[in-house]
C-alpha cells in the first residue's frame, strides 16, 4: 500500500500497474510507503482501521484477460531467468486461473477460498477492494455477490490499468505528469491476447464477467465481447 500526502490510501492485487502507479505518485509527492507491517499489496481488510481512517481508497483493477496474461509473463519471464523451460499459456492457465492462493495469489493465502464458481480475477479485485471480503466469499453465492457488489466495493475510487496516465492525472491532479517518464509502465500484454482459445474466452466470460460487467470499457474490448 502507499499511503499518499496524507490525504489517499493507494492499493491494488500484483500484476494490476500499481508498482507502476507507486513509483509515480513516489516520485510527484516525494512520499515512501507507508510503515508498518502491511506489504505493498495488501487488502483493504488487512490494512488497520486507524491507518485507513480519514484517507481517501484508492484502487487498481484491471481487465481480466490482461490481468491472466500478466501473471503468465511474469512466470515466464521468471522461469527462463533460472534456466527453466516454462509452460505455455493455455496450461499455465488451466492450472491457476481459478487457483486464488496460488502463482495468482500474493497476501491473500490466509482468506477464505470462495464459496462462488468464480475466477481468481474476481476472487483478488472482490479481496482487495471490499472491507467485508472474508465474509463475501465464504459464504456467498456469484449471484449473491452481483447484487451485493455495488454497495460493499470500499474503493473510493478505481484507476484502471489499461488507462492509468488518465486515471493518476484525474485522481491525484494534473501536477503528477511530469513523473511519468520516470516509471516504466510494462503492463501491457495486449499482443498476447490472441492466446486465448474460444473455450477460454467462454470460462472467462462466465467465472468473471459478472464482475467485469460493471465495467463497460472490459466487456467492450473485441476478444471479450466475442466470446
Amino acid at each position: 500500500m502507499l499511503i499518499v500526502d496524507d490525504k489517499w490510501l493507494l492499493i491494488g492485487p500484483n500484476r494490476h500497474g500499481s508498482l507502476w502507479s507507486t513509483r509515480v505518485l513516489q516520485a510527484a509527492f516525494r512520499t515512501r510507503p507507508a510503515i508498518g507491517d502491511s506489504p505493498r499489496h495488501t487488502p483493504l481488510c488487512k490494512i488497520p482501521e486507524q491507518t485507513r481512517r480519514g484517507l481517501t481508497v484508492v484502487g487498481i483493477i484491471r481487465c481480466p484477460l490482461r490481468w491472466y496474461l500478466s501473471k503468465w509473463r511474469i512466470y515466464w519471464n521468471t522461469a527462463i531467468a533460472k534456466g527453466l523451460q516454462p509452460i505455455p499459456f493455455c496450461e499455465f492457465w488451466e492450472a491457476h486461473w481459478l487457483d486464488p492462493h496460488g502463482v495468482c495469489g500474493k497476501n491473500t493465502e490466509d482468506m477464505p477460498l470462495p464459496r462462488a464458481e468464480i475466477g481468481a480475477w474476481s476472487y483478488h479485485h472482490i479481496a482487495y477492494h471490499c472491507l467485508d471480503a472474508p465474509a463475501m466469499l465464504r459464504s456467498m453465492s456469484r449471484a449473491e455477490l452481483a447484487e451485493s457488489y455495488p454497495s460493499r466495493l470500499s474503493a473510493d475510487e478505481l484507476m484502471h490499468t489499461e488507462t492509468l496516465n488518465m486515471d493518476i492525472a484525474r485522481v491525484f491532479g494534473p501536477g503528477v505528469w511530469q513523473h511519468f517518464h520516470k516509471a516504466r509502465n510494462g503492463s501491457g500484454s495486449g499482443q498476447f491476447l490472441g492466446l486465448y482459445t474460444r473455450e477460454m474466452l467462454r470460462a472467462v466470460r462466465e467465472r468473471d464477467g459478472w464482475l467485469a460487467g460493471f465495467y463497460p470499457q472490459f466487456c467492450c474490448h473485441e476478444r471479450f465481447a466475442r466470446c
